[in-house]
């Protein structure tokens, strides 16, 4: 088997002109921002815009980085900063409050699911969905850690670099996040408690008549290959009672996606 190359190899390649070494960079960090974007932003297609801009500054700054932290850092780094950047922010979608979830989910009414290997796509849909929802509830920058932090598992020191403050800064970002999520999953969401009344199963056909899921156009289950939590590479050992590791691997079972986007950003970037 083929010694894999290293990042920082690549780099100096593809500034040097080497477009095979571009290319597999490319297609290296791709998937990692876009499953960034994908839980950043509730639409398909805003996420493959985004994915697509911050793709092209990686590439336009690459004689920038140096071997002072991981290349995967420096990319999620540059993810980070363009969501944060306040023109980008005006041209999205105002952030809903978990209160107005709640609400819109009271006014979803349950039905019973079937066991069709359709019910189970649209049982998955439904999950993913609904879970990605609640992180829009969360601020841009708590959001993001949370991405980062607890579904990617970006250590502490390395989420300090990302977004530019201390450990111990990056650590009570993440943990309101963590608290935010905690708090109204363990209230309302039955997969965490199974006192809770709200069941993804009850919901599902109710997201179709409300027009929240089109189970023609399914967006959250396709495109894609495993688990986070396989491509995360290191998970966090604790207690699977707790109710923070049941959310979290709740969200780590989230799809791991794949578009073939790539590739055509890759042909029009001539790289293919």
């Amino acid at each position: 088997m083929p010694i894999e190359q290293n990042d920082f190899e690549l780099v100096q390649k593809a500034c040097e002109g080497d477009k095979e070494a571009l290319n597999k960079l490319v297609t290296r960090y791709y998937d990692f921002v876009f499953n960034v974007a994908r839980r950043m932003v509730f639409k398909h297609e805003e996420a493959l815009d985004i994915t697509q801009d911050v793709i092209v500054r990686m590439i336009t700054n690459l004689n920038k980085y140096t071997k002072d932290v991981s290349f995967k850092a420096w990319v999620y780094k540059m993810t980070v900063n363009h969501f944060l950047n306040e023109k980008e922010k005006k041209n999205r979608a105002p952030q809903l409050g978990f209160d107005d979830f709640d609400a819109g989910l009271d006014t979803i009414k349950d039905s019973n699911l079937g066991a069709t290997p359709e019910d189970d796509l649209l049982l998955k849909e439904v999950k993913v969905s609904c879970t990605i929802g609640m992180l829009m509830c969360l601020s841009a920058d708590q959001r993001l850690a949370y991405i980062l932090g607890e579904i990617l598992d970006v250590d502490h020191k390395t989420g300090a670099y990302i977004f530019d403050v201390n450990p111990s800064g990056f650590r009570k970002l993440k943990s309101r996040a963590v608290q935010d999520i905690r708090n109204f999953m363990g209230g309302r969401c039955g997969l965490i408690d199974p006192s809770n009344s709200c069941r993804c199963e009850k919901k599902a056909r109710g997201f179709v008549a409300e027009g929240w899921i089109d189970p023609s156009k399914m967006t959250f289950s396709k495109d894609y290959s495993g688990s986070i939590a396989e491509k995360a590479e290191e998970l966090v050992d604790v207690l699977e009672t707790d109710i923070r590791t049941v959310v979290q691997k709740l969200y780590q079972d989230h799809p791991f996606y794949t578009p073939d986007n790539k590739y055509l950003v890759l042909k029009d970037l001539n790289l293919n």
